[in-house]
């Protein structure tokens, strides 16, 4: 087996591709992982049941497409600076020429992100090994450029397998590509603590943590804060990094409730839950989503959620349930939520347990999405044998 992806942790508090790197670690396939190098040189060994290809494109001082933070990955970084649009062809010819390396006769690769999945489209086209790709919802964004729909429709075609972590993605790639036998619906899995591990103190924690980018609408959240116009007691937290961080410090400022609001920069991925289960709500107010993870971490936690309603959001979160969802961009009603959610803590305290309840009935693991996936790769197998 053979993962082709944009970005894989270089240490385990690291981020970014931290769902693959969770998945395969419950895998029994033998693995080679392919994937852009970044300009800080690699040290740690995250996946020591397999092999890890940090793949060089250019000096390492130019290895800027991709980096060890999760910073929104290779689209956000192409559009903060678009100079770096001209990094992508070295890198697609470099992780083609690795991968078509390590090529074997029985070798399936799989492909973490769709313009990715045209390096395994073409190694099909040469040596015929097949191959899937997982789409995780920013990519859409693709098949709605009219100049690239046809390559993509090539890609899905030539696709052995289409997966999505959301299950209104995988029926619109089905219906529009029309590829219903070979589009599956494999939901990320997430880590199930124990037990809340709240702070004894008289300090009430609206949360958020992600990259802060403008698709994750990080700005509306501050306005809603301020506008909800809330005691001292009542704090907000933002958890993560990214090139708005500026911008949205500068938003804060500008509002009656600086004091209140702390920016905590980026949040290891071994550290996230524990900061989940120090709070009393979590809030992801993002313009578009696949179906975050983030939301199945803090339900995990046992926390309610206020999320937008967008993709795969309303497959976790049942309004007045098992958590709150408004429209995106909507801050009234977010502010409103977050009322809501302060001066009825024991409802929000039952969608929370609720959510958690949810996690475990669906049986949202780790170990289940890596099964899921090794199913579908247990299937090509069958097909390439007897075709």
């Amino acid at each position: 087996m053979i993962i082709i992806t944009s970005g894989f942790p270089s240490t385990n508090s690291s981020k970014p591709g931290i769902v693959i790197l969770r998945t395969i670690r419950e895998m029994n396939s033998d693995i080679d992982v392919v994937v852009p190098a970044t300009k800080r040189k690699i040290n740690e060994n995250v996946f020591p049941k397999g092999r890890i290809h940090w793949v060089r494109y250019m000096p390492r001082i130019l290895c800027l497409l991709q980096s060890t933070e999760g910073d929104g990955g290779i689209p956000v970084r192409i559009k903060q600076n678009p100079l770096l649009l001209l990094l992508v062809p070295f890198v697609m010819v470099a992780l083609f020429i690795r991968t078509f390396r390590l090529i074997r006769n029985n070798s399936i690769i799989h492909a973490q992100w769709l313009p990715i999945a045209f390096i395994a489209a073409i190694i099909k086209v040469i040596k015929h090994n097949p191959f899937l790709v997982t789409i995780r919802g920013a990519d859409q964004v693709l098949w709605k450029i009219k100049l690239l729909k046809p390559i993509v429709n090539w890609i899905f075609q030539s696709s052995d397998a289409v997966v999505t972590v959301s299950k209104k993605l995988s029926h619109e790639i089905s219906a529009k590509f029309d590829i219903p036998s070979k589009t599956y619906f494999i939901p990320n899995g997430v880590n199930v603590p124990s037990e809340i591990k709240k702070d004894i103190n008289n300090k009430i924690t609206i949360l958020f943590i992600g990259a802060l980018i403008s698709r994750k609408g990080v700005d509306i959240l501050i306005q809603a804060f301020a506008m909800a116009n809330f005691e001292s007691h009542i704090q907000l937290i933002i958890g993560g990094g990214g090139i708005e961080r500026k911008k949205l410090e500068s938003i804060a400022r500008g509002t009656n409730v600086e004091d209140n609001i702390t920016f905590l920069g980026e949040i290891p991925s071994n550290k996230v839950q524990d900061l989940m289960l120090k709070s009393d709500c979590f809030v992801l107010p993002s313009y578009s989503e696949g179906t975050p993870n983030v939301i199945k971490e803090a339900m995990a936690c046992g926390i309610p959620v206020i999320a937008t309603n967008v993709s795969g959001n309303p497959e976790l979160i049942k309004h007045n349930k098992t958590g709150l969802l408004f429209e995106p961009g909507d801050v009234n009603t977010l502010a409103k939520l977050l009322h809501f959610a302060i001066d009825n803590k024991n409802i929000m305290k039952e969608m929370g347990r609720k959510g958690k309840e949810f996690i475990i009935s669906e049986k949202l693991t780790w170990r289940n999405c890596a099964n899921a996936y090794e199913q579908i790769y247990k299937n090509i197998e069958r097909k390439i044998s007897n075709p």
